[in-house]
């Protein structure tokens, strides 16, 4: 089990926004490279730790999430695979492994490294993305089969057979790929079907009461896994959104260029008004 938040700066639970900014005003200290000249780079790794745990706790938002799925979200690798839980015939990423993700201490390179921001998360959605596809193609779902976003070499297929827009990297262009992204994942809609979460087998069913009952039940369990599977895919969209980079610069210069347009068409407009006769004869 990786180290909590709380723990990280050295506050209880129930911390106040004050003493979260008094903790991390504290540890930035400590930490400072000025006060560790022998390990200047382990004291910077342990100061990005610090202030992933401050980012997350200081946004009311994000503290909340934190709070209740802490333990999934700090969970080590060992500790997955322990649970006695159905194991779906599709590998599919489980909501508790995704939950590592929540981790802002694995996004603190941003560049287009292995280890780096956009790498790390472009390998995500690629994952997710191509768990989709094979999910659809087994349920024979017409709409989806013609897609490759399943196809190892999904780097160079044509956008226009991917289901789902790429996460790009640091060059990706806002307008274009970015903003689209954010848009599209921002209401993702899992196609899965939760069958391996089924706590009952028709087979095993005496009479057709109780295989409807059975049934039933099923679809209640295969419902809330399907709907917290959703929420945490479109939760982490928005925890990554908010990290990126390429959000705010391209969000600044694509209202630029909108109201540059929105001018230019004004002032066309009013051309037009006071020339009629250039408009009427082109």
């Amino acid at each position: 089990m990786k180290t909590g938040y709380y723990e990280l700066l050295g506050v209880s639970e129930t911390a106040t926004d004050a003493d979260l900014k008094r903790a991390y005003r504290k540890k930035a200290l400590q930490l400072h490279p000025d006060k560790n000249p022998d390990d200047i780079e382990g004291a910077t790794q342990r100061f990005a730790l610090v202030r992933a745990a401050y980012e997350v706790l200081s946004d009311p938002q994000e503290r909340s999430w934190y709070d209740s799925h802490k333990n999934q979200i700090l969970r080590d690798d060992d500790d997955y695979g322990t649970e006695d839980e159905a194991i779906p015939s599709i590998p599919s990423i489980s909501v508790e492994e995704l939950m590592r993700y929540f981790n802002p201490a694995l996004y603190t390179i941003i560049d287009d490294s292995l280890s780096g921001f956009y790498n790390v998360t472009e390998r995500l959605f690629e994952r997710l993305a191509a768990e989709e596809i094979r999910h659809a193609r087994s349920q024979g779902l017409k709409e989806y089969e013609l897609f490759k976003d399943d196809a190892p070499n999904v780097n160079v297929i044509d956008s226009s057979m991917l289901k789902f827009p790429r996460f790009g990297n640091s060059a990706s262009d806002y307008t274009t790929q970015v903003r689209r992204f954010y848009t599209e994942w921002s209401s993702f809609q899992t196609v899965k079907s939760f069958a391996w979460k089924d706590s009952y087998r028709y087979s095993s069913a005496p009479d057709r009461r109780t295989k409807r009952l059975m049934e039933k039940e099923n679809k209640k369990i295969r419902d809330s896994a399907r709907k917290e599977y959703n929420e945490t895919v479109r939760s982490y969209v928005q925890f990554i959104k908010k990290r990126d980079p390429r959000v705010k610069s391209g969000i600044s210069e694509f209202e630029k260029q909108r109201k540059k347009k929105h001018q230019e068409e004004l002032e066309r407009q009013v051309k037009e008004q006071r020339n009629p006769r250039i408009t009427r004869n082109g």
